[in-house]
């Protein structure tokens, strides 16, 4: 009951299976009764020697090889696989000895004839020992190759030496009549060792070692006939003989592919396996993963990509892989993005993370979160990018309405502090002058400078509301400008001019310079008024005494540029991106030195955009500001519709509205 449990778990489920099992081995037995058969004719007679010689080399070439596999495959095995492999190592030497001191063959020395047998019987008795040692797993010490490799060595040599050296220690195992009773005894130790090799192999053994333990056993199946055989031949030239030396080597045939197998194909295929289910997690992981992911070539193409990157970009995979990934990256990021790739090549950063817009195959663009990180060979040369990829788009739209409230409840408070400041002194200026009325009292002076300071809050309010409104008019598109040609660098000159004693009442320095007497372009004058009034402001406020404010207007043919510039105290790096954002200040404070709305440098910066110019800030904190503004012109002067005359008259027309215009724009600005 036991063997059929243990033939059924361990050769298969079916009987088919054990029945091929079997049946294999007989065969085996019947090809070797058959060739023993036929060596015994005169063939085997007349080469002997020969015969005798390739058989045991096959024996020791397989010896050698079970070694050699043990030996690079050292690490992955067991302890008793492990010896198993340098045993055999002594097995193949004395084998090599035993085909080297056979008789026919006329190296022995003379009266030690049996020597080759003493060699045999060493070399399969060293077999069965630690054969049983692998099955029983009597070794539990480990050693280091090395160290294995010298005992083995050493015990080889020995024994060899001993046997060489003092032949009389071993009795004789083989005279001129035939086998002795000493050759009788080894030969039955060697049948008892296999024999109870067999104890162990009937139960049930780990399913890992199922392949192992079946040629194994196949092994000693065909190695205990060997030792019965090489018991009762009774000359070399025997029909037990020739059996027994082709069973030899069918038995060490099993046995090496038992040990390949085991040292091997199984920890082949357990890597194999472990192999598989890694790649199958890492395929899962990446598949599965909550955000998006993608492997990226160096060459920008996307190699692998995960069902959220194609949620994200809205590209199927397919259509991903014949694609860069500069194909749906926003044309505003590109730079930045080559900036980064090209420090992670250079190995100046590990990774990065950042905040990116991806355009969606419909054409919208789509706020991802960034995480990118490069894959480097053993020889650190780049291979390609691991990107993670989070669709930001919603959290993003979040922030800014969290933001866009934030800036409307800073702009309010602003505005209210703005309103009331100029309401406060208008309320006390006439408070008192209700007072110097009542007293009957010569304050003429008083009242004048209460009434000036009256109308400049006043125009400071009306300064406010017109920019709320125009603001408001801007963004519905409802804002219009009245262009025609007219020459700008008279508007700009006299604007500045107008304002020069204003300034130099403050203590600053005010030129004005052109590398062009006239230009005649399509304007709306009364807005490029705004536009010089505003900036001026911002100067003469930032500006600390004893500084300076340069004009200046170049001509560049197909635009003209206007520069105000100042020696104030200048813009931080940081913040000169924010001062033409609406409502942006860079001071926040309710108590800050200059007063303002922070709607001013934003109205001027639509007032340029709808000339078709633009406005930029070039600015060093502490050392003052220059805003840029260029300007298209008209390259025809000829198409002009002003005269100069009539550009004088119109000149003479805007000056008598610019006193009023100077007062609402430099209302916030106090004496």
């Amino acid at each position: 009951m036991k063997l059929n449990n243990y033939l059924k778990v361990n050769f298969g489920q079916t009987k088919s299976n054990m029945f091929g099992f079997i049946i294999k081995n007989i065969l085996l037995l019947i090809a070797a009764w058959l060739a023993a058969d036929i060596l015994t004719l005169d063939i085997w007679r007349t080469n002997i020697g020969l015969f005798h010689t390739v058989f045991e080399l096959l024996c020791v070439f397989i010896s050698l090889s079970i070694f050699v596999i043990i030996w690079y495959t050292y690490d992955n095995n067991s302890l008793n696989i492990r010896l198993i492999g340098f045993a055999f190592l002594s097995v193949a030497i004395f084998i090599g000895l035993h085909a080297l001191y056979f008789t026919p063959l006329g190296f022995a020395p003379a009266g030690q004839e049996d020597l080759f047998t003493k060699f045999g019987v060493i070399g399969r008795l060293i077999e069965a020992i630690f054969i049983l040692a692998l099955i029983y797993g009597f070794f539990r010490v480990k050693v280091n190759r090395w160290a294995m490799l010298i005992i083995s060595l050493a015990g080889s040599f020995v024994i060899t030496f001993m046997l060489l050296r003092f032949p009389n220690l071993f009795p004789k195992m083989l005279t001129a009549e035939g086998p002795t009773i000493y050759r009788a005894i080894t030969e039955c130790i060697i049948l008892v060792l296999f024999a109870f090799c067999l104890h162990p192999l009937i139960k049930e053994v780990n399913k890992r070692e199922v392949l192992t333990y079946k040629y194994i056993l196949s092994a000693i199946i065909f190695a205990i006939p060997v030792e019965i055989l090489f018991s009762l031949y009774d000359s070399i030239f025997s029909f037990c003989n020739v059996l027994g030396h082709i069973l030899k080597i069918i038995s060490y045939c099993l046995l090496f592919k038992g040990i390949f197998i085991s040292a091997v194909t199984y920890p082949y295929r357990t890597k194999v396996e472990q192999l598989n289910i890694s790649e199958e997690r890492f395929e899962n992981a990446f598949e599965y993963a909550a955000v998006g992911m993608a492997i990226v070539g160096i060459d920008g193409k996307w190699l692998k990509v995960n069902r959220f990157v194609c949620d994200i970009t809205g590209y199927f995979p397919e259509e991903l892989h014949n694609m860069t990934y500069e194909d749906i990256i926003h044309p505003d990021d590109m730079e930045s993005n080559l900036n980064l790739t090209k420090q992670l090549i250079e190995g100046e950063i590990q990774y990065y993370h950042i905040e990116r817009r991806y355009i969606h195959k419909n054409g919208y663009p789509v706020w991802v979160f960034l995480s990118c990180s490069l894959v480097r060979d053993s020889e650190s040369n780049p291979i390609y990018f691991v990107r993670q990829i989070q669709d930001i788009t919603q959290l993003k739209e979040a922030y800014d309405t969290i933001e866009y409230d934030k800036l409307r409840s800073e702009f309010f408070a602003n505005i209210s502090h703005e309103f009331r400041t100029p309401l406060n002194i208008i309320l006390n200026s006439i408070q008192l002058c209700d007072i110097y009325v009542k007293n009957y009292q010569d304050n003429d002076d008083k009242m004048r400078k209460l009434l000036n300071s009256m109308r400049q809050n006043c125009s400071r309010l009306i300064r406010l509301i017109n920019n709320l409104i125009d603001t408001s008019r801007i963004d519905a598109g409802f804002y219009t400008l009245n262009k025609k040609e007219y020459n700008i660098v008279n508007i700009v000159e006299e604007v500045t001019l107008s304002v020069a004693d204003f300034i130099r009442s403050k203590g600053l320095q005010l030129k004005f310079d052109t590398n062009i007497e006239e230009k005649f372009m399509e304007c709306d004058p009364d807005k490029i008024e705004r536009i010089m009034l505003n900036l001026l402001s911002n100067a003469v406020k930032f500006t600390k005494d004893n500084g300076k404010i340069n004009v200046n207007i170049y001509d560049y043919e197909d635009k003209i540029i206007i520069s105000v510039k100042d020696n104030g105290i200048g813009i931080q790096s940081d913040k000169q991106d924010l001062i033409f954002q609406r409502f942006r200040q860079v001071d926040k404070s309710l108590t800050r030195s200059h007063e303002g709305s922070g709607i001013g440098l934003s109205l001027v910066k639509s007032l340029v955009e709808l000339h078709g110019g633009t406005i930029k800030v070039v600015s060093e904190y502490g050392k003052g500001s220059e805003f840029i503004i260029s300007l298209p012109t008209l390259l025809n002067q000829e198409c002009c519709k002003n005269s100069f005359e009539d550009a004088a008259v119109t000149a003479s027309r805007f000056a008598d509205s610019r006193v009023e215009a100077i007062n609402v724009e430099f209302s916030d600005i106090y004496f």
